[in-house]
């Protein structure tokens, strides 16, 4: 078992939805040696996942940037895709904005790092895989779209219920990113950071013949470059070796 470091190369900072199982242990796994994970919890009080719900957890971001920044973190993502795409990009870039204006540490949201994780992949026609109902799985094609992307190809699993992504197995995911996969994309995004899918991502490259990048290895991939930790990580798709 690999020994946890603690935190001498760098500190990462996550913001993650309080119903989020998810997240932080597929951050912990991919951290390289000396690197540690942190995180603080955003709340919101509706059950259903949704474009309201949503908007009302970006409120707590204030609260949770003050609560992390106590232990100093080299960067801070706001680990959730969903959270961060559904008002648009200008909203997306005001979330950071506010974070970082709190934090005074370089900051970014997962839609950030899925943009930038796809187009470090050369990545621009891309087939969209989510948890989501069909309404923000739109809306996260809309914004695909809207910074230069084609979704060539989606499919949804429809989950509706706050936190209800997390009941699905890795291979639950992997058969959904293969049957929605056509040979007109460049790769695959598979969305939600609260969705399984780092232990699939290195199988699914394979057989696919092109990059998959998930909202988890995006994030951590953007984390380490803002924190300036430069180390290839293997076993996680073809982005987290590209340091």
């Amino acid at each position: 078992m690999r020994k946890i470091g603690k935190g001498w190369r760098a500190k990462l900072g996550f913001l993650v939805p309080a119903v989020n199982t998810v997240g932080e242990p597929e951050f912990v796994e991919m951290a390289p040696e000396g690197v540690t994970v942190h995180s603080a919890r955003l709340e919101s009080s509706e059950n259903e996942h949704n474009v309201e719900n949503l908007t009302e957890m970006s409120e707590d971001t204030e609260r949770a940037v003050k609560a992390i920044s106590a232990m100093k973190p080299d960067s801070i993502i706001y680990a959730c895709t969903s959270g961060t795409f559904v008002n648009g990009a200008e909203w997306n870039r005001d979330l950071e904005d506010t974070m970082e204006e709190i934090s005074g540490a370089p900051c970014a949201t997962t839609t950030t790092a899925m943009c930038e994780g796809l187009e470090e992949m050369g990545v621009k026609k891309v087939t969209l895989v989510t948890p989501y109902g069909e309404e923000v799985t739109e809306l996260e094609g809309d914004y695909l779209e809207s910074e230069d992307f084609e979704v060539v190809s989606s499919d949804c699993l429809g989950v509706k219920i706050r936190g209800g992504q997390d009941k699905y197995a890795p291979y639950q995911v992997y058969r959904l990113a293969k049957s929605a996969d056509t040979e007109e994309s460049d790769g695959v995004f598979i969305s939600c950071t609260n969705f399984r899918t780092i232990e699939i991502l290195q199988a699914l490259e394979k057989d696919l013949g092109k990059p998959a990048v998930s909202s988890n290895s995006a994030s951590m991939w953007k984390s380490l470059k803002l924190a300036n930790v430069s180390e290839p990580i293997e076993g996680f798709g073809e982005l987290l070796t590209s340091f």
